[in-house]
């Protein structure tokens, strides 16, 4: 299953790059065009994990530090910010958060599902923005992010080791033997 995120993410990538075109960039139009989609899917993968966090704070938990990379961003005195080595495996970020006493499965839910949401919502007002806006790279670019977003929401709903999807499946199934067992 993740393969088939990383094969979404990269068919994303490609959509993203044909959407910023050319615009008569010369030799460095292509160069350009690479680091707009790095950029972009910073943009995408912060707001992302910003959605998470946000749910965090939401459920009255902490978060203890917010990774886009390659910047982490950490809630304690030592360290703020850094530049970030290790991903964790993870394909472009991750928040770290503690729900202490409050930690329940509706919580996890409603957390993970949180970053995909963020990034449908992102999706959505940058694409309708995008028809107020002439300029031609300027539209292109906000285009980009548009697909670039929606893009990371669907890939981040396959359920695979790690993903939102496989955090979202997993709490309703728990949810479900737990509701039954009430029945029962």
């Amino acid at each position: 299953m993740r393969l088939i995120a990383k094969a979404m993410l990269l068919i994303v990538s490609f959509a993203v790059y044909g959407a910023l075109g050319d615009h008569d960039r010369g030799e460095g139009g292509m160069i350009v065009n690479i680091v707009v989609v790095l950029f972009l899917t910073f943009v995408a993968t912060a707001v992302h994990e910003s959605g998470h966090a946000i749910a965090v704070l939401a459920v009255k938990g902490r978060v203890q530090a917010i990774m886009a990379i390659p910047v982490e961003l950490r809630f304690h005195p030592t360290r703020m910010m850094r530049a970030s080595r290790s991903a964790h495996g993870d394909l472009g970020g991750f928040v770290r958060y503690s729900l202490g006493s409050r930690d329940s499965r509706g919580r996890r839910l409603a957390i993970a599902g949180a970053g995909p949401l963020a990034n449908i919502l992102l999706s959505i007002v940058i694409g309708l923005a995008s028809g107020l806006v002439r300029v031609g790279f300027g539209q292109d670019i906000m285009i980009a992010l548009s697909i670039l977003s929606c893009g990371m929401a669907v890939g981040n709903l396959v359920p695979f080791k790690g993903s939102d999807g496989a955090h979202i499946v997993e709490a309703a199934r728990q949810m479900l033997r737990a509701s039954r067992r009430r029945v029962s």
